[in-house]
């Protein structure tokens, strides 16, 4: 196997340090008329090539970290010296250089770019989530009254897995200010109590138009077996482990429109609703579509249980006008009495920027 420098592609430091692992495994066997590699377990066996597993590692060297040695070693400044006697594949030097560089960093609670202060004010803890409330000002303007939110590229600088959330509070005229309510949620069952998270953010979207409407469907008319049409797909989207089919020509089917005609948001319809493979589908149509613009529709139950979509199918015609099929794992049963809400964000433009605020998750 040769490979030519411009064929490696920059990935997470996890990826590389197990493209590493696994080429410490790897043995060359030269001969006159060829190199042949050789792999596998009994390589492995025969050099004791076995290797602590990059969550492992992490979190033994959280825990070093965490005890009154490791708190003074990372607050008494100066160089340090670390040493993996294991002789390893560098999981270990990797997690220390990434849990000193995120314990020196310094509480920052505000920081200014692009002439927005983005600060934090208050953190509090609820049902195992830590809430951010962050208040965006502008210094040159009246570009948040219309509304701010921070895009898809926000990102936290915390060794574990977590997930971010974001909602929009809008713009308050007496503080001058725009306010969001960022939610961290561990990935893991382990906690986030005391541990310092640093906020990552590049783009602002401001002046979306907001609508959220609950649209009226009558459930008990759906067809159980909804005509079809066979497109192009542009785009495929899932959340917990499905992934819609999709033929090999890179074409699905989606539902035929026209069975609804119900506007949801400037732009935005709702074309048709109906079971396709035994799975409920709910389409959108998108008239004049921009890459920023977002939705969600949600089924909610009498009892509360809210039904998100699970996967998503985008198709577009020659004339430019989006179809997004949602597809929801809910019975007709279940569907019965169930309000469909939705909530759409459109227009806007794009603020590019670099905003980083570091806090305790302190309660």
């Amino acid at each position: 196997m040769l490979c030519r420098t411009s064929d490696i592609r920059p990935g997470s430091p996890a990826e590389v340090a197990a493209i590493r692992q696994q080429m410490l495994c790897i043995e060359l066997n030269i001969r006159k008329d060829c190199i042949a590699i050789q792999s596998g377990k009994a390589e492995r066996n025969n050099t004791g090539s076995y290797y602590t597993p990059a969550e492992l590692a992490e979190e033994m060297v959280r825990s070093v970290l965490a005890t009154p040695a490791g708190t003074a070693l990372v607050n008494r400044g100066g160089p340090l010296r670390i040493a993996d006697l294991s002789c390893g594949g560098g999981d270990f030097f990797r997690s220390v250089s990434a849990g000193l560089v995120q314990g020196l960093t310094p509480v920052c609670l505000s920081d200014t770019d692009q002439g927005i202060v983005m600060s934090v004010q208050s953190v509090t803890e609820k049902d195992g989530a830590f809430h951010v409330r962050i208040a965006l000002r502008d210094e040159l303007g009246d570009r948040l009254q219309e509304g701010a939110d921070l895009f898809d590229v926000y990102r936290s600088g915390i060794r574990r897995a977590v997930s971010l959330t974001c909602e929009p509070l809008g713009f308050d005229a007496k503080t001058g200010s725009s306010g969001l309510i960022v939610v961290i949620h561990p990935g893991d069952s382990r906690d986030l109590e005391g541990e310092k998270f640093t906020l990552s953010v590049t783009q602002l979207m401001l002046g979306q138009t907001v609508t959220e409407t609950v649209l009226p469907v009558e459930w008990g008319n759906l067809p159980r077996d909804h005509a079809a049409m066979r497109r192009r797909v542009s785009q495929l989207g899932w959340t917990d482990g499905y992934k819609p089919a999709a033929f090999e020509d890179g074409t699905a089917l989606l539902l035929q429109p026209g069975s609804l005609d119900l506007p949801a948001a400037p732009g935005v319809t709702l074309t048709a609703a109906g079971f396709l493979e035994d799975q409920l589908r709910l389409q959108l149509r998108f008239d004049g579509h921009s890459p920023y613009d977002r939705e969600a529709l949600t089924l909610t139950a009498p009892d509360g249980t809210a039904y998100r979509a699970c996967a998503f199918i985008y198709t577009q015609t020659e004339e430019g006008t989006v179809y997004r099929d949602a597809v929801y794992d809910v019975t007709p049963e279940a569907l019965a009495d169930c309000v469909l809400a939705g909530r759409f964000a459109t227009g806007g433009q794009m603020l590019q920027g670099d905003w980083q605020v570091t806090f305790r998750l302190d309660s």
